[in-house]
């Protein structure tokens, strides 16, 4: 379907951006945008502990009951969507264009239990710098962001800046807090409220 701004069901959160999409296109269960979201990011290249790390805060986040945000992209991206369910995929392509194809399967599992959405016409080939820009509509749609791994200029600390900007809380890899890196919190505060049920 087609969702635009000037309709009810269009969140809040985007409206109050500098550049809301006008018009989004989705396939799923679009009523999953009226539940209590939070955005999950990290490189697509990432160490096993951190692709760990990104499946444990899908699943302590599907017990809480929150609905997980994130790229539909390889490494900390799928493994977050694999153990969140529902989720949420915002992509960079039309949605006929399932991207990567190693993550096909995942993107045929969003579309029946989840939801996909792209601010691209069907066709529209996932352009390098189609990422950049939906990585604010990931961050504007989760209540906090949590970057489970990432490096300076990547698409997981761009979607920190927009995050940042729009007043969310962060939450980071220690090892990045400690360094000044990545300003916010740590996610091991983050596993501790999910895994203790405290309100986020």
């Amino acid at each position: 379907g087609i969702l635009t701004i000037y309709m009810k069901e269009y969140p809040q959160s985007l409206r109050s951006i500098p550049t809301p999409p006008a018009v989004l296109f989705y396939k799923g269960e679009l009523g999953l945008l009226q539940r209590r979201l939070a955005s999950v990011v990290g490189s697509r290249r990432a160490p096993a502990s951190a692709l760990r790390r990104a499946a444990r805060i899908g699943r302590l986040m599907e017990k809480a009951g929150l609905v997980g945000v994130s790229g539909l992209a390889k490494g900390i991206d799928a493994s977050f969507h694999r153990n969140c369910s529902p989720s949420i995929g915002v992509i960079g392509s039309g949605l006929d264009q399932a991207y990567p194809r190693d993550n096909l399967d995942l993107y045929e599992k969003l579309s029946r239990e989840g939801l996909i959405l792209s601010e691209y016409l069907p066709g529209m080939p996932p352009l390098p710098f189609h990422f950049p820009r939906r990585n604010r509509i990931i961050a504007a749609l989760g209540k906090w962001t949590a970057v489970v791994w990432g490096r300076p200029g990547s698409g997981a600390f761009i979607t920190a800046d927009f995050a940042l900007d729009e007043g969310k809380d962060l939450y980071v890899p220690e090892e990045l807090l400690d360094a000044g890196i990545l300003p916010g919190y740590p996610l091991a505060l983050l596993e501790k409220h999910l895994d203790t049920g405290e309100a986020l």
